[in-house]
């Protein structure tokens, strides 16, 4: 995936999501979890996607890229992929 298309296509959805629930419950923080991948803009601050993220607020729980053991969504396919199945 590249940074453009991330931009473009993810991360206005993401914003959007955070915007709604920070609306629904102020008194919580909200995260993006998100590895380490260039296209999220983690390389340098002078790049789309840092600014937008830094824009609106996005506070981001970094992980190292290609770590999905990391990553709290790794465990749940295996019981999306099985209920699929049934």
């Amino acid at each position: 995936m590249t940074q453009k298309y991330y931009t473009k296509h993810l991360l206005p959805m993401y914003i959007k999501a955070l915007n709604e629930a920070r609306l629904r419950d102020s008194s919580k923080s909200y995260y993006l979890q998100e590895d380490n991948d260039p296209s999220h803009g983690t390389k340098s601050t002078d790049n789309v996607a840092f600014q937008a993220k830094k824009e609106n607020w996005i506070l981001r729980i970094v992980h190292p890229a290609q770590s999905p053991d990391l990553n709290a969504i790794e465990g749940m396919w295996n019981i999306l992929f099985q209920r699929v199945e049934q």
